[in-house]
């Protein structure tokens, strides 16, 4: 994802946490510890960058308590067309799935009521970010500002492609099959052409994570 010379100087204040689940049992981990602790500086931006494992594929939202503002600005590694999203509101849940990564822009406010922002994964304490005061007038971390990421061929934006009807498929997965088609090597669900843009839809993916080898 770190291709662009113009990244943002907030984006490489970063902080890290991945959430995973121990075995199979109900025992999650956040960086291999209970909990992890992040010692923010008030009204500066940070890239909280997240990834969730857990085997038994289990979506949950990831919540901030109240006292900052957060926009996610990545998903699964790639940066989103805009950051933030254009008019995009902050909010303090978002959905992750039992497999994924999602990067977020965060900023804890001095005027907070509270000197400590606990961030779960659904109902499970993930994290605990304190902020502390200081000296915020000179720093570049103060400003988010709206930023557009270069992206290569491959992952160029089609949202204004004109997709044939033939190109659109709906994909419907369960844990054991795909459209009510178990795994076979030699049966293709679909065979797509080269070159070509497809349009995919993809219902009833929160309970079975959707990704593709390639």
């Amino acid at each position: 994802m770190e291709t662009n010379d113009d990244i943002p100087d907030w984006a490489s204040n970063e902080l890290l946490l991945q959430i995973s689940r121990l075995d199979s049992g109900n025992k999650m981990l956040s960086n291999g510890r209970y909990y992890e602790i992040f010692n923010v500086m008030a009204d500066k931006w940070y890239r909280l960058r997240v990834s969730t494992v857990d085997p038994l594929g289990v979506s949950h939202e990831l919540k901030f308590t109240q006292g900052c503002d957060v926009r996610k600005v990545a998903s699964d590694g790639v940066w989103h067309s805009v950051v933030p999203f254009p008019d995009e509101p902050p909010r303090n849940r978002f959905m992750m799935t039992g497999s994924s990564r999602g990067d977020f822009a965060i900023r804890c406010s001095s005027a907070t009521t509270t000197d400590y922002i606990n961030v779960l994964f659904g109902d499970k304490l993930t994290g605990i970010i304190n902020v502390k005061l200081g000296n915020t007038t000179s720093n570049l971390w103060n400003e988010l500002g709206s930023w557009i990421p270069k992206r290569p061929p491959s992952i160029q934006s089609m949202i204004s492609a004109s997709v044939p009807e033939k190109n659109q498929l709906k994909i419907e997965v369960t844990r054991d099959s795909i459209n009510g088609q178990k795994w076979d090597p030699s049966v293709p669900i679909s065979t797509l052409a080269y070159n070509e843009i497809i349009e995919w839809e993809l219902p009833n993916t929160i309970s079975h994570p959707f990704h593709t080898h390639l």
